[in-house]
């Protein structure tokens, strides 16, 4: 009877040996994604020691740890960061823009303030702005993507996802500019928006292609058009060549066994349909011992939860201290943080202020929409300590100062080609000396003790790509996750699963029976999670916290 062992040898063995050009990888958290990425460009470079290979992901983290594991084996990429370096590389992708075309996030929104007051149309900017990334995640052309573009191009400037469409148009219509490689591989295509899809589709014309993802784990749907039905195509498709990574090896087993149990339930409620069903199974040789060190997800629910009574922090201090010290060296020697904290903003404010104060190693970490609701004065001095002299900056700098000759004629500006030369000398000098007199807050660099753990909190969303020793879901509410019990959304569930998936040691939950003065339920989700998974303490109040945590008499 084949051995664990031998069956996951076996697993990589199909993968580095296959019968097409094209392969799809379903691979769920922590079944050893990076490992395989290794071993085919180790395959690679044997067979040709000059071989080129494209590796691209769309998370930033995650890049930064594929540089790390494949030590210069690939050039590792973001999308985005891949689409900018193909324009800066290939000139006739640029179509107007010069090399020197600065990237700038919030881009889009200004943008979208242009085309407010040069059309005098009654809506919000930053609804405008969210119009024109969707559209170019869809890849649409028509008027309002071809204004977008006149416009970026006359401030010499790009967004992210403006990066990706250029990009696309540009090598669509001139497919001889498609670069080759010996191998492209591909991370997390589940969060790859139609846009990406498409560029994915042009560059797979010229080379071998690897695509790994997970439809467990599609969580940008809302946030930037991604969706779960274009790995499902493909799998259910005949041009790729289909193999799965089965083993867990970064989770005890109650969290593969809790997994399954949110898993059959879901399913059972008729939700998650069209899921691509795959093995994702405990792995013993990596896991047995901690697995009996850590038999149970801890539900710790306390009595009441607010700034000032505030329970979850000082619960997640007490975890975090009692941490063994040989899991929190592990964890800064593997460059992961010890602790990851996952909730709603509204639950990690009160937290992260009490563990900062209280001196620990804390880092925060969100995911948010491409664009803010307007320009504050620090926008243009940002851009203009870079650029002093650009369109782009002088630009900000009229949306954020809103002054009366501005607003009064915004086209004569908005239009001009060089912005600078047309503003009044007093108000240029205004903001240069207010440009002179700013100085960066400075911030001090975290202690790199390690032996003191580093707490990352982050909402569900910003969770992917992470793991950490000891994962906390704190404020596990129905009303939260989920939104609404009787409307429950697939991609929720695929957050909470996400979310238990980070997990390497030891997952608690926290709950609160009141959070600043309102009730709460617990969420459906733990009723999902077998009674014998569970370790549960209630009634966690002022009392118990002193004399049993902080050990108070």
């Amino acid at each position: 009877m084949p051995s664990f062992e031998e069956d996951a040898n076996q697993a990589i063995l199909d993968i580095l040996n296959p019968s097409k050009t094209k392969r799809l990888v379903m691979a769920g958290p922590g079944t050893g994604k990076t490992f395989l990425f290794r071993k085919l460009l180790e395959q690679s470079r044997a067979r040709n020691a000059d071989a080129k290979h494209l590796v691209v992901t769309f998370i930033r983290a995650l890049k930064h740890d594929l540089e790390q594991d494949l030590q210069g084996l690939g050039n590792v990429y973001t999308f985005h960061g891949y689409c900018n370096a193909l324009l800066k590389r290939i000139p006739p992708l640029r179509g107007g823009l010069t090399s020197k075309f600065q990237v700038y996030p919030k881009l889009p929104l200004l943008v979208a303030f242009d085309w407010v007051r040069l059309t005098g149309t009654q809506v919000q900017a930053y609804k405008k702005a969210e119009d024109f990334v969707r559209l170019m995640q869809k890849a649409v052309e028509n008027s309002d993507t071809q204004f977008y573009l006149e416009r970026t191009t006359h401030y010499e400037a790009v967004g992210l996802d403006e990066m990706v469409y250029r990009s696309y148009l540009a090598l669509n219509a001139a497919p001889q500019f498609i670069e080759q490689y010996d191998d492209i591989l591909v991370d997390e295509y589940q969060d790859f928006n139609r846009l990406e899809v498409l560029l994915l589709d042009l560059l797979s014309t010229r080379s071998p292609i690897l695509i790994a993802g997970d439809d467990d784990q599609a969580l940008y749907d809302v946030m930037r058009g991604a969706s779960w039905e274009y790995i499902r195509a493909l799998w259910e498709g005949t041009e790729y060549e289909n193999f799965t990574l089965p083993f867990c090896r970064r989770c005890p087993r109650v969290i593969l066994e809790a997994f399954h149990d949110v898993l059959g339930e879901a399913q059972r409620l008729r939700h998650l349909g069209g899921r691509v069903g795959k093995a994702y199974e405990y792995y013993p040789p990596d896991k047995d011992e901690d697995s009996k060190k850590h038999p149970h997800i801890t539900f710790i629910q306390t009595s009441v939860q607010r700034k000032n009574v505030n329970l979850f922090a000082e619960i997640i201090e007490h975890v975090a201290l009692s941490m063994p010290r040989a899991y929190v060296r592990e964890a800064a020697q593997k460059g992961f943080p010890a602790m990851l904290v996952i909730g709603s903003r509204h639950y990690l404010r009160d937290v992260s202020e009490y563990l900062k104060g209280r001196g620990h190693r804390v880092e925060t970490r969100e995911e948010s929409e491409v664009s803010d609701r307007k320009f504050e004065k620090i926008d243009a001095i940002q851009l203009l300590r870079e650029t002093p002299d650009s369109n782009l900056a002088w630009r900000v700098a009229l949306e954020a100062y809103s002054p009366t000759f501005f607003t009064r004629d915004p086209a004569s500006f908005i239009k001009h080609n060089d912005i600078l030369r047309v503003l009044p000398k007093n108000f240029v000098g205004r903001v240069r000396r207010d440009v002179e007199r700013f100085n960066e807050p400075e911030q001090a660099a975290p202690a790199n003790d390690p032996n003191k753990p580093v707490i990352r909190l982050t909402s569900f969303q910003g969770a992917k790509g992470l793991s950490a020793q000891y994962v906390v879901i704190a404020g596990l509410h129905n009303g939260v996750m989920p939104g609404d019990p009787a409307r429950l959304k697939d991609a929720e569930i695929c957050k909470f699963l996400v979310a238990l998936t980070r997990t390497r040691k030891q997952c608690y939950v926290l709950t609160t029976r009141n959070f600043g003065g309102i009730p709460q339920r617990t969420s459906l989700f733990a009723d999902w999670i077998k009674a014998d998974r569970k370790k549960i303490i209630t009634n966690v109040d002022r009392a118990y916290v002193d004399k049993y945590i902080r050990g108070e008499k």
